[in-house]
């Protein structure tokens, strides 16, 4: 049974309607992007720049563990991350303990999943440099999580350290949202719209087909690749294409979990309700396991 703070807060999403309001394709940019601030008497921070676009690295000063999370945001591959990503960091930096590393990936349309991939393969190559002896978990939410797993899809096919956890939040698996049951979500789903997904998921892919593992990692071989753990809401459009991923791939030799959480609508670990925290809980535990 879903929580009286987010029954009120559903209900306002409802009546707001977010997905009639956001345009993927003329998204707004920003005059400087968006950055984490996290007080420095608790934190450590550090930037650099790796094809002109922020790798900020963040952790607790009385950092232990050798666990390290690289972190891609959602928006669609067109919006810019928001405060809400940057909170949800600091909660799973406080409650795992691990670094995280926020890599502001490219957008579309003024890039497409070349120029994305290209700058996230090279953040990650970076970090294995600088980090030698951590352990990597690659993670992201919506957009970010499809990113997330097509890039430890490149990772195995160059043959470098892969991550050992993949982490998906509400992933965007397939590009094209071509699940036969999808319009049976459409009217649940109170954030993404599958006609505005699809006019953007055409400036991304660029010259690849959508079916293309680098844009629908879904359609990938996930043999090699590290745990996989999906997690889920019954009301949002990806719910099909993310239960359904084990089903895909039973016969390679991977771990893939699914974490469903009933009524949830959307990226709802970005929101304030208790769902959200039993959730992160649930992710914190996966990254110090």
């Amino acid at each position: 049974m879903l929580s009286k703070t987010a029954q009120i807060l559903i209900s306002g999403l409802k009546i707001m309607r977010i997905k009639d309001h956001v345009d993927f394709t003329h998204p707004k940019r920003s005059v400087k992007a968006l950055e984490p601030n996290l007080p420095s008497s608790k934190y450590t921070s550090s930037k650099v720049l790796i094809q002109n676009r922020n790798v900020i690295s963040l952790g607790l000063i009385e950092n232990t563990s050798h666990k390290h999370v690289i972190y891609f945001h959602g928006g669609g591959y067109s919006l810019e991350a928001t405060n809400l990503h940057f909170s949800l960091i600091k909660k799973l930096i406080d409650h795992s303990h691990a670094p995280f590393t926020f890599v502001d990936y490219p957008l579309a349309p003024e890039s497409t999943v070349d120029e994305t991939l290209s700058m996230a393969m090279e953040s990650y190559e970076y970090l294995l440099d600088k980090y030698p002896l951590d352990n990597f978990i690659l993670m992201g939410d919506s957009a970010g999580g499809g990113l997330a797993l097509a890039l430890a899809l490149k990772i195995r096919d160059k043959k470098l350290k892969q991550a050992e956890k993949i982490i998906l939040l509400s992933p965007w698996l397939d590009l094209g949202c071509n699940h036969p049951k999808i319009s049976e979500l459409a009217s649940l789903d109170t954030i993404l719209d599958v006609s505005s997904l699809r006019k953007i998921g055409d400036l991304y892919r660029g010259s690849h087909e959508e079916i293309d593992p680098i844009v629908s990692p879904s359609n990938g071989q996930f043999d090699g690749l590290g745990e996989i753990h999906v997690f889920v809401g019954t009301h949002e459009i990806f719910y099909y294409d993310c239960i359904e991923l084990i089903d895909h791939h039973l016969n390679e030799d991977v771990k893939i979990k699914t974490y469903v959480y009933d009524e949830m609508p959307h990226d709802w670990l970005l929101l304030p309700i208790p769902e959200s925290k039993k959730a992160i809980l649930e992710v914190v535990e996966i990254i110090n396991q």
